[in-house]
């Protein structure tokens, strides 16, 4: 062997596998969905004095959901809730939930989630983020789904994410104190459904109403 040919091999050895990287196709960029609130939604329940669940549901709110497709850990959602749109069907103790006994929400009058990752458990994935809600940011995970991307016949990508999970009210200083505080549970549940539509440049195309 000519002098210095373990050096040329080793060169040439390594170029190969250079050009093999480059050879792996990337991964497709990960498309951002805008939340389509028409349907969606963000319900909770709480136990009411041990022994029923008063349900309610936040009424406006918006949303992204940023999914490559295929690798479920890339899955990323961000949401901004308006306190002031809680339904209970109940308009006397919807008041109640917004004054300073519980939401205080004139002077916190946004909820918001923005997730930080996705992790395994027994019970599935796990969707993780940072919630604030009255003035506290706190970590939270909850059991997700995904549904799609499927091509509604619109042509309009979407997506569907289903989200279920709970919190302790008490971490974050909703109804911490009163008499109230004694006839509701600590433990909220959270049950989230949302659909999202992908962004893209011009008018989304819907469906046209039937005269």
């Amino acid at each position: 062997m000519t002098e210095g040919g373990p050096e040329l091999i080793t060169l040439v050895r390594n170029r190969i596998i250079l050009l093999a990287c480059c050879a792996v196709p990337l991964a497709a960029g990960a498309t951002t969905y805008e939340v389509d609130v028409s349907h969606a939604e963000i319900g909770f329940s709480i136990r009411h004095m041990g022994i029923s669940n008063v349900r309610g549901s936040f009424r406006t709110f918006s949303g992204t959901i940023t999914y490559d497709g295929s690798d479920i850990l890339t899955l990323r959602a961000t949401a901004e809730i308006e306190v002031d749109s809680i339904d209970t069907g109940n308009g006397k103790r919807d008041d109640h939930l917004l004054d300073h006994d519980f939401f205080d929400a004139a002077k916190y009058p946004k909820i918001t989630f923005s997730s930080t990752g996705v992790k395994m458990s027994p019970d599935g994935h796990l969707l993780t983020g940072k919630l604030t809600m009255h003035g506290l940011t706190k970590e939270i995970s909850l059991v997700m789904n995904v549904s799609g991307p499927i091509e509604d016949p619109w042509g309009n990508k979407r997506i569907g994410l289903e989200l279920e999970g709970g919190l302790n009210r008490h971490d974050f200083g909703v109804g911490n104190s009163g008499s109230s505080d004694k006839l509701l549970g600590k433990n909220v549940v959270l049950s989230i459904g949302l659909e999202g539509i992908a962004v893209k440049e011009g008018p989304v195309t819907m469906p046209v109403p039937q005269k």
